[in-house]
């Protein structure tokens, strides 16, 4: 501010603060429209007392009252076009306008007036922050590049590496910034963070991830509020309030724990997450930046409505949620890509006439259920918008209500091709090409947006890597188990690794799996425990592995909530198996009754010479974490007691009840002839048909209630006093047809009267 007169430093620091009221984190364009309109009269009275200019004054004046009336536009003519030469009143007075400005006016207007103040003062950080968090076009950004060229010193430096990273030019970016230090303290943290943005888009993600890192030793609050910019696509709802409330120092652990909680493989230092989300963002601003003012996501729900398409099968809260989640000028293609990755395949590159534009994504993860997304450019909006229904691209005449009679009839013939596109995707997209009726195609619309819907909800609830697939992935079946050990609260983690599709080529002579637990606190800020333990494989037998059983236990743990993940590899093929969730740890009381989780055991079922199936009873016993079992093998169940009390002869005595309830069997050969009956008498009437009503359909379901199901005998055990029991229950699966079963265990102390429960379910396939 040196060299300038006192009213022009009054004035730069009420601009400044208005800028930093636009970049700081959690705004969105729902912030930015109706807020504060009296901040032009307070310029009005600054342009009056500074210059004496009663024409400004009075411009300035009016604008203000435009504003208040709503009529941001006109407020927008009445400042006149935008010069060089304008006081700064003036200059911000049209920033201020054009961001409470009606749904006609573009962000290329906005972006003109913020550079007319890069002109006056290019060097002002604030305003820079604010356009190119608009995302100017390509020619915009050369131009100014441009303009930049001609400034030497830090933040002319910075500015130049923001625009040539946006350009796409990492390198030159990064040998932008070789002059600066930490004597430059005031745009130091942000030369480094473009620094590691550029080391992820090189690829060079350690490099990248220290100096990532490195900045948050050194944080300041602009350069944090940037950072959780980079982040707000994938933040929770939750993380995002946790951000708004936390302090300076609290911010750099929030970051830590952040990509911490985010981290697939957390024994390695490198963290793939983070440098693969920068890498999609900068392919996001990119490929999928908004091109208008946003009113159809960022005003309010109503106005969005008001655009919605006219189906009453659109649920547009869904989708007004996902644009104002992001806190991004990105289209929905952009959120997507940011959280989930690139789609495997894409549907709607060509545009078929009579619609709108439209898109549909399918994003493959491993080992878990596709995610599919429809993307419809609507005119109303102006932008891209998820949709529920793909005939929302046809419906650019239809009625203004959302009447079915009146807008079903009104959809284009194109719809049919777009589903014909589409039909591999799923059946329903066959059954909506080839609906005979109107009513069933507005049923076909019902049933496509709740399949659509789930799939817009998983999308809002996490982010996932996408760089996990078949050739690297050690599917994991895991389960956890409170108990004791040694007298101490302890958890045990059992897992499962499918080896089937290892190459017995590619492994050493003696292969082995290598277990690591990690154990943190609820909010993954700090590690607990850490085990780690060595699991030689079995010998494969005929060329493939079969599936390995282990555990892994931690003891003397706190009371408390933890966060647990669990990394299983295979160090001669280089795969990685990884299961990560919470985990809750009790005490049992001090001589009160306590019982542990229960845990399916099964046991190897070998063969004899003739034939017959035999149990080996010197196998061991291994637990199910899939608790999936088959009848080819006994099962049992096993779990722990606590502190049973002695009676007045130094005894323990106690009661087990053991009772196995049926949540679901398989129908045998007459129940499955009564489904098809009752199948085939839908076709004739209405809603129940008689087969069901008289009772035929109860085969194939039992009620979990205590006349139900298998109840095993009580028995009384007496032991000598110990703190902890152990025990288990055999179960003849010869007993149980296929289905769904749970164990329910209740244990009963005959001295003191106290009784504990636990229960587990299990499948018979």
């Amino acid at each position: 501010m040196r060299g300038k007169a006192p009213w022009q430093v009054l004035i730069s620091l009420s601009a400044l603060a208005l800028i930093l009221l636009l970049v700081s984190p959690g705004t969105g364009g729902a912030q930015y429209i109706g807020r504060e309109p009296e901040r032009l009269t307070a310029l009005a009275g600054e342009a009056g007392r500074a210059e004496d200019d009663p024409i400004e004054t009075a411009r300035l004046q009016r604008a203000s009252a435009l504003v208040k009336d709503g009529k941001s536009a006109v407020a927008l003519a009445e400042l006149g076009p935008a010069d060089e030469h304008d006081s700064l009143q003036l200059r911000y007075a049209r920033v201020l306008v054009t961001l409470h400005a009606e749904a006609d006016l573009q962000f290329p207007k906005l972006r003109a007036n913020l550079a007319v103040s890069l002109r006056a003062d290019p060097l002002f950080r604030d305003a820079f922050d604010v356009w190119l968090g608009l995302n100017p076009s390509k020619p915009e950004l050369v131009a100014y590049l441009a303009e930049l060229k001609s400034r030497s010193g830090p933040v002319a430096a910075w500015q130049r590496a923001e625009v040539q990273l946006r350009l796409g030019d990492a390198r030159e970016a990064v040998r932008a910034l070789q002059g600066i230090g930490e004597s430059d303290r005031g745009v130091f943290s942000r030369a480094d963070r473009v620094v590691a943005r550029a080391r992820f888009q090189l690829k060079e993600d350690d490099a990248g991830q220290a100096v990532y890192y490195g900045l948050l030793d050194r944080l300041d609050e602009t350069t944090a509020s940037l950072l959780f910019r980079d982040i707000a696509a994938i933040a929770s709802a939750a993380e995002r309030q946790e951000f708004a409330s936390l302090g300076l120092e609290a911010k750099a652990a929030f970051f830590r724990r952040f990509w911490t909680a985010r981290h697939p493989v957390p024994v390695q230092e490198h963290n793939p997450r983070l440098a693969e989300h920068y890498r999609r963002l900068a392919q996001a601003l990119n490929d999928y930046t908004l091109q208008s003012n946003g009113r159809g996501y960022f005003t309010d729900l109503e106005v969005f409505r008001s655009f919605s398409p006219k189906l009453p099968y659109f649920d547009s809260k869904i989708v007004f949620d996902d644009g104002q989640a992001s806190r991004y000028w990105l289209d929905p293609r952009g959120l997507l890509l940011v959280r989930h990755g690139e789609s495997e395949r894409q549907f709607g590159r060509r545009h078929v006439a009579g619609t709108e534009p439209a898109e549909s994504w399918l994003i493959s993860r491993y080992r878990s259920r596709p995610l599919l997304y429809h993307f419809v450019k609507r005119a109303p909006v102006g932008e891209w918008t998820l949709a529920l229904n793909l005939a929302v691209a046809a419906t650019r005449n239809a009625a203004a209500t959302d009447d079915p009679e009146k807008i079903l009839p009104e959809l284009s013939p194109s719809v049919v091709p777009l589903y014909e596109s589409r039909q591999t995707l799923h059946s329903i997209y066959q059954q909506v090409r080839d609906a005979r009726s109107l009513s069933d195609f507005g049923r076909l619309l019902r049933d496509e947006s709740e399949l659509t819907a789930a799939f817009v909800t998983a999308a809002l609830a996490f982010d996932s890597t996408g760089y996990y697939t078949k050739d690297n992935t050690l599917p994991l079946a895991v389960s956890v188990v409170n108990l004791y050990a040694g007298g101490k609260p302890a958890i045990e983690v059992h897992f499962e690794a499918d080896l089937s599709e290892l190459d017995v080529r590619k492994l050493g002579e003696a292969p082995s799996l290598q277990a690591t637990v990690m154990l943190y606190d609820r909010d993954w800020a700090t590690l607990r425990q850490r085990e780690q333990k060595t699991f030689p494989l079995q010998p494969p037998v005929g060329g493939k592995f079969k599936g390995f059983l282990g555990g892994v236990l931690l003891t003397d743990l706190e009371p408390e909530e933890y966060r647990l993940t669990l990394v299983v590899s295979q160090p001669d093929s280089g795969r990685v198996g990884l299961a990560r969730g919470g985990h809750e740890v009790t005490y049992v009381p001090d001589r009160s009754l306590g019982v542990s989780d229960l845990v399916l055991l099964r046991q190897p079922r070998a063969k004899s010479k003739k034939g017959t199936d035999q149990t080996d009873t010197s196998a061991p016993w291994f637990p199910a974490p899939q608790r999936v079992v088959s009848d080819d093998a006994p099962i049992a169940i096993e779990f722990e007691l606590y502190n049973v009390q002695p009676d007045e002869f130094g005894q323990a005595r106690y009661e087990v009840e053991e009772r196995i309830l049926t949540l679901y069997e398989e129908p045998g050969f007459f129940g499955k002839l009564a489904n098809y009956a009752n199948l085939a008498g839908q076709m004739f009437f209405p809603l129940y048909t008689f087969v069901g009503q008289v009772g035929t359909m109860v085969v194939s379901q039992a009620a979990a209630s205590e006349t139900d199901g298998l109840t095993m005998e009580k028995r009384v055990e007496e032991e000598a006093p110990a703190s902890t029991i152990n025990e288990k229950v055999r179960v003849d699966l010869q007993t149980l047809k296929p289905g769904v079963y749970t164990v329910y265990v209740t244990v009963r102390d005959l001295h003191t009267r106290e009784v504990v429960s636990r229960f587990l379910t299990f499948q018979v396939a």
